[in-house]
């Protein structure tokens, strides 16, 4: 069995040219996260601002600030597939 984090680190050697991008996900898939709690997911998408446009990073905070069941479902997702959500907002 493959421990996470020790994949996580694989990914980020062989891939150094995104390797902050695998930094995030590393820290995102071991940090144990409260999914009712604002504070951990405005981290968690804190986490992309390197990575999207500003105005797709605001689309996304006031979503999340707006609605619980958003940031529990937004806390949920794997690391790649919330990228892929504040970057296709409209």
């Amino acid at each position: 069995m493959v421990r996470k984090d020790h994949a996580c680190e694989q990914i980020a050697f062989c891939q150094k040219a995104k390797g902050e991008w695998y930094q995030t996900v590393k820290i995102q898939n071991t940090k144990q996260v409260d999914p009712n709690s604002e504070p951990s997911a405005i981290e968690i998408l804190n986490s992309f601002k390197p990575f999207v446009e500003p105005t797709q990073f605001l689309k996304a905070f006031n979503r999340l600030a707006e609605n619980l069941q958003l940031r529990k479902s937004f806390v949920q997702l794997d690391p790649d597939m919330r990228r892929f959500w504040v970057e296709t907002l409209e």
